[in-house]
Order: C-alpha cells, then structure tokens, then sequence
C-alpha cells in the first residue's frame, strides 16, 4: 500500500515536468519586425528580424522575391543577414542603398520539422523609400542672356530627377518678389522626378547686370538647397542725338517685341512717339528631349516648343523601327500618344518652318519600358591563354539596375581574379563585358548572366567554347596557293583571248596602225603616151607603207573566194604572193619584133632606173569598176598558191582580158580603157629593199 501511494506523487511530478518543458520549447513566435525606412542614396540601412524558439528556416523577400536562406545572401552583394543566429536574429543590412532597394521588404521563417511542425511566421511588410537629391538645377538659357530694355523675357529652371519631386523657386540680387509656374515632369527613371519652373517678366534699365537665381530641394538635399544663376545685360535703346533717323548696326531675336520711343521738342512744346520694335528670325527648336520613355498601355506627350517671329508652322512626324515609313502624325507643337505600345515606338521628328527660311528639325526616340531582354550571343569564343571576353547585351528601359554574372554557381565580382566586369550603357539599354584575362581550360564552358531592372529580371545562359586555331603554316600554304591559282587563271584568260581572236581583227589592226598615207600615180595607155605622153620605161605597181605588210590583206583574197568583187580601194603587193604564168601572146609581127610599139611572145628586159628616181607623181580617184573582164589577174583564186593551180581538178578559167596589164615597157600598146597603176608612198625618201624587183 505504501509503494501505491507514490505512483500519484511520481505522475504528478512527471506532469509538473513536461508543463516545464512545454513553457520552454513553445511555439516559434516573432519577437521584432522590421519598419519603414526613408534611407538617402548611398546610405547603409538594417531592417530587424527577430525569432523567438526558431524551428524553420528564415529568408527575407523583396517585392515578394526570396532573397535566400543563408545568412551571406551570395546572389545580392550589398545584402546579408546580421546578428546572433543563435539568439534567433535574422536583420537584413542593406549597404550602399539605390534605386533597386527601393521596395516593400517582409521576413519570412518556415514550417517546423515533421507533420506537426510549428506554422510559418511572416512579418509586417516593410516600405524601404529611398530619397534621391535631384541634379544641380539648370536654366535654359544659360548662364547669361542680352536682352533690351521693355522686353518681356522668359527664364526656365529644370531641376532633374529627384525623389520626391524637387521644390524650385526663384530669386534675384535686387530682393524682388518673383512669382513663378512650376510643373512635375516624368524622367528617364520611372522613380525619379523633374520639377519646370517658369518666370516671366519685363525687363528693365535696374535689370542690367542682376543676377536671377534659381533654387532646387527635397528631403534628400536638406538643409542645403541646389541652385543655379543667370546675368543680365540690358541694352537701352535710347538715342540723345538731335537726329530724325535712329540706326542700329545689328539687330537680334532678342530686340523683338522691345519698344522705341522718339521725342521732339520746341519752343512750343514737345511731342513723343514709341514705336515697337517688330524683328523677323527663323526657327529655332529648344529644349527637346532626345530620349522618351513611357509605361505601357499610358498616354505620352511630346512637346515641340519653337521661337520665331512669326509663328512657325509646327509638325510632327513618325519612324518608327517597324519598317513603316516615315509619315506626317499631328500638326502644332504638341503630339499625344493615347495608349504607348510597342508598335508605337520609334523616332518621331518635330518640324518647324516659315517661308524664307530654312526648316529646322530635331528627333526623339520613344521607347517602351518593361523588364529587360538580353540580345547577345548564346554561343561565344575565346582562345586559351588570351583575353577572353564574353558580351551580355541587354534592351532595357529603364536603364538595368544591376547586371550580375555566375560561373559554376559562383557570383563573379570585378577586380577578383582574372576577372574584369565593364558595362556601357546605350539608348535603350547596357551592355556588360566580362573580360577574362589569361584564359584556361577550367574558364570555358557555360556562364550566366543576369539583368534586372524595375519592371523585372532577364537570365541568359552563354557558353564559352574554346577557338582552335589555325596553324601558321596552314595559312602560308593557303595563301601562296591563293596566288598561284589567280596568276593561273590570269594566265588561261589571255591565252584563251589569243587563240580566239580572228585574222580579220589582226588585218584590220593592221590597217589602221598605218600611219602613212598612200598616193596612187597612174599609168596612161599607150595611146595616151603616143599622143604626146611622158611615159617611163617602168611600169610596175608598187608601194611603200611603213607598218601594214602582206598579211593584212589577207581577209580581201577571202572576200574574192566568196565570189565577191573586192574594192579598187585595196592594192595587192606583188611580192607577197607566188608569180603566176601567163599564155604568151600570139606572134603577131614574128620574131620578137616590135608591132605598134609593143613586146611580141616575150617580155623584155626592164629598167629600174625609175623606182630609185621617180617622176613627179599625180593622184587621181580610185578608177571604177567596170566589170570582172577588167579584173586584176591578181586577185584570182588560183594567184599566188600553186596547189590549185597544179591539181588534177579543173581549175578555174582565168578571168578574160584583152591583153596583158602587166607591162614592163611604158611604150608597150594597152587597149583602152584599161589604166595601169602602181602606188608609192607620200615621203620623198624610199627606203631600199621596199620596192618590186619583178612581176
């Protein structure tokens, strides 16, 4: 009985125990959360994340986006988890704070081991607004502006991206109240703001040499505003000559609208007039953004402003990148796009002209923003123990806010290693190069690159393949070969423009390369003679040309086989070709005895003292054609080629003449009608060996 009455006491104590045990192991429970924060850029910031009897695993997300569970956070450079973890501290420290900080941030612990684990903890979500100071302001029209006295002038002052929107105002060195227009503007970042102040006012002789100056601040400039100034010159127009006439040597734009005024006194009093001053000037653009951005599916304006005088006819234009062509879209100086789509952007131009002067025009390139897309090469190469680079081009609007590059799961960060990372941004978006210096074989193979920017991330996988490469002597080979092929083909083109060129092409080259012209002397019948004519002894037909030889008129003989009647412009040369043979006349007067003056059976014995002293000579026309009966033996099919005449086949009949031509006797008879000539060339001079020594 006595051992029963403990086994309540030991439950009891048991109980005890386990109610101990479940106090100190309870429930997972968040003990500090973090708090909006309002960092400056640059700044280094911590969020507090504290768990109390952790069981699960602790991350922290950014705009919904798991940065990762340990505590170094190797994928964001500027992130890690800070604290004691056995204390269960999970603050997040953000260093060097920018754009892309500028987020909603939660801590997050996970479910408990086992089925019955403890539930999943998530803190309140924690607004990170980072504050930007806007750049130094600037005035439109520069640092100093020459202006008259009366005219209405304008200053504008931009104070650009800033967040919160910048505040701007004005103020002068003579302490005046300046009321002033000012107007938020978008920028090229979708989180930064630019503020457009307007001032206008009339200028004045006090005016000359003020200083206007224009302020610009937000939170994040405090205490310290920015500013700007500009000075004034002011010329006075007015004239204290006893004058009627008022000159100015040079007139500007900025003299319009000013106002001249003219007095004249006497004795009797005095009058005034003011005349204003109306200048006529060209065009002239100002203040046009090169580059615009807008969100998709919202309206952008753009805005054209123009100073001329008169008023200029504005217009707006569009080429885009589609293809489409270039086409008027809206006319004044302001064009709306109601819904931005990618069909939507592109180049739009503003133009401003007025008859008599030239037209001016600027462009603006529209672009579309959205996460960022990579348009470099999946596949790119390098060579071992080189400089290897490898290029991750990226289309992004905004610009990316961060680029990052891995290798074997590995972050790569610039400057360690053999690792350089340079970027460059362009219009519409960046390019990143990662240069890798003194490749080895570990380096090639598959690289990730990263983009992100406000609207999203992009990762591309680029591999890197080794380039083999040629040897020197592959290239030599190729090379000399190269040459010696086109030689070779050099050498067949000419050859074969050889062997095809006709002998047609060669007479007629031959032909025109005579550089001397021909005189053709005549020979009188003998009838001619009889009556009184001068003759020579000689007779013969010969000529002197300094190039042409025989060869060339070789096409003519071809000419006469076609059955064609060859030209009295053309002569033969009798020394080119074989002599032919002739039937002997008949015996007329017996005994080779003269008859009328003429060689009987034979020819006689001929003098050449004519061709080393020739008579003058007369040029006449080319004779007529008179029919083939009157044709020179010569140009026979059978003349000067002896295989016609010897063979066994039946020559043809040599043409029918009424008596020899060829005469070596100037006293010689010759039926009429038929005129012996023969052709020297036109120089005094004959060279030996160029004339016929025979027929």
């Amino acid at each position: 009985m006595r051992g029963r009455r403990w086994i309540p006491t030991f439950l009891g104590l048991c109980l005890c125990l386990c109610l101990c045990l479940v106090e100190v192991e309870g429930l997972q429970e968040l003990e500090r959360e973090p708090q909006d924060n309002e960092p400056t850029l640059g700044e280094t910031i911590t969020l507090p994340c504290q768990v109390r009897d952790r069981k699960g695993a602790v991350q922290w997300t950014r705009d919904g986006f798991g940065l990762g569970f340990p505590r170094d956070l190797p994928s964001f450079r500027r992130y890690s988890m800070v604290g004691n973890e056995a204390d269960g501290v999970f603050d997040l420290k953000i260093e060097n704070v920018t754009l892309e900080d500028d987020a909603v941030f939660q801590c997050q612990v996970g479910r408990g081991p086992g089925p019955g684990g403890d539930p999943e903890l998530m803190s309140r979500e924690a607004t990170v607004t980072v504050r930007v100071s806007p750049k130094e302001p600037r005035i439109v029209q520069g640092r100093e502006l020459d202006t008259t006295a009366g005219t209405n002038v304008t200053l504008i002052c931009e104070a650009q991206d800033g967040k919160p929107p910048p505040q701007v105002y004005w103020a002068n060195s003579l302490n005046e109240e300046l009321a002033s227009e000012s107007v938020e503007m978008g920028s090229h970042h979708n989180k930064l703001k630019t503020t457009r102040s307007t001032l206008h006012f009339t200028v004045g002789r006090r005016h000359h040499n003020a200083t206007f100056e224009c302020y610009a601040q937000n939170s994040a400039t405090t205490p310290t505003p920015l500013k700007t100034s500009i000075r004034l010159k002011v010329v006075d127009l007015e004239s204290q000559y006893n004058t009627t006439s008022l000159h100015f040597p040079r007139v500007d734009r900025s003299m319009n609208g000013s106002s001249i005024s003219c007095e004249v006194s006497s004795v009797i009093g005095k009058s005034k007039a003011t005349l204003p001053i109306n200048i006529r000037y060209g065009p002239r653009i100002r203040d046009l953004k090169r580059l615009v951005s807008g969100e998709p599916r919202a309206s952008l304006t753009l805005s054209c402003q123009v100073d001329s005088n008169p008023p200029a006819d504005i217009y707006w234009t569009r080429d885009n990148h589609l293809g489409m062509a270039r086409r008027r879209v809206s006319e004044g100086g302001n064009y709306t796009i109601r819904s931005l789509t990618l069909e939507e952007t592109g180049d739009y131009t503003c133009f401003a002209s007025m008859p008599g002067f030239h037209e001016v025009s600027e462009t603006v390139k529209v672009l579309l923003r959205g996460p960022p897309e990579i348009k470099s090469e999946r596949t790119q190469f390098g060579r071992g123990d080189d400089t290897v680079t490898l290029e991750c081009k990226t289309v992004s609007v905004p610009h990316p806010s961060r680029v990052q590059w891995d290798f074997l799961g590995k972050t790569i960060v610039t400057g360690e290693g053999q690792y350089v990372i340079k970027e460059t941004r362009t219009e519409d978006g960046l390019i990143s190069r990662l240069i890798i210096n003194d490749a080895r074989a570990t380096d090639f193979g598959t690289y990730n690159c990263s983009v992100r920017n406000a609207y999203g991330t992009a990762v591309a996988t680029i591999t890197l393949q080794k380039q083999r490469s040629v040897p020197l002597l592959i290239i030599l080979a190729g090379v000399i070969g190269g040459i010696i092929m086109l030689i070779a083909i050099v050498m067949i083109f000419f050859l074969c423009q050889r062997r095809s060129k006709s002998p047609e092409d060669y007479g007629s080259s031959s032909e025109k390369t005579s550089s001397k012209p021909i005189t053709v002397t005549t020979l009188r019948s003998s009838n001619e003679l009889g009556n009184g004519g001068t003759g020579s002894d000689d007779s013969d037909m010969k000529l002197e040309i300094q190039t042409a030889s025989g060869s060339s008129l070789s096409h003519r003989e071809e000419d006469w086989e076609r059955g064609g009647t060859p030209s009295h412009s053309n002569y033969r040369y009798s020394a080119d070709y074989i002599e032919p043979t002739f039937p002997p006349k008949p015996d007329t007067g017996g005994g080779g005895q003269r008859e009328n003056g003429g060689c009987v059976g034979y020819v006689p014995y001929v003098d050449y003292a004519r061709d080393y002293n020739p008579s003058s000579t007369a040029v006449f026309p080319v004779l007529p054609s008179n029919g083939l009966n009157n044709v020179d033996p010569r140009y026979s099919a059978t003349y000067g080629n002896p295989y016609l005449r010897t063979s066994s086949s039946t020559s043809l009949p040599p043409p029918h003449l009424g008596s020899p031509v060829y005469v070596r006797n100037g006293s010689v008879g010759v039926p009429n009608g038929v005129t012996g000539q023969y052709i020297t060339a036109s120089s005094s001079h004959l060279k030996p060996g160029t004339l016929a020594t025979h027929v």
